[in-house]
């Protein structure tokens, strides 16, 4: 699944992943039904394009130029995800321009 599909199935802030009954989780358990922005990203077999996805979200967040590691992305990331005002609608919106941007595609994961 793309990391917009994960947050269509389910999402949540203030945790990596949370099961069917709202305990935090591994996003990669089997049981997770919900996920935060990182988390959904994380998922992705290619890990070279979740990395790419996730700084160049990063970098659409915060619009700034600076160089920006995977942990620095991560954190800007969560906290965008875990704003009080953010919505559902808000982060597969994001996600799916972000994987636009970079060419990932349901399609691509099946090759």
């Amino acid at each position: 699944m793309l990391p917009s599909e994960y947050i269509q199935e389910g999402w949540r802030q203030g945790a990596e992943a949370r099961d069917i009954d709202g305990n935090p989780c591994e996003p990669n358990d089997g049981n997770a039904r919900s996920w935060c922005s990182t988390a959904a990203i994380s998922l992705w077999p290619d890990e070279p394009q979740a990395l790419e996805i996730l700084v160049e979200m990063a970098f659409l967040l915060t619009d700034d130029d600076r160089i920006l590691d995977q942990e620095t992305a991560e954190h800007l990331i969560a906290e965008w995800n875990d704003a009080p005002e953010r919505t559902k609608e808000a982060v597969v919106a994001t996600l799916q321009e972000i994987e636009g941007g970079v060419g990932v595609t349901a399609a691509a994961m099946a090759l």
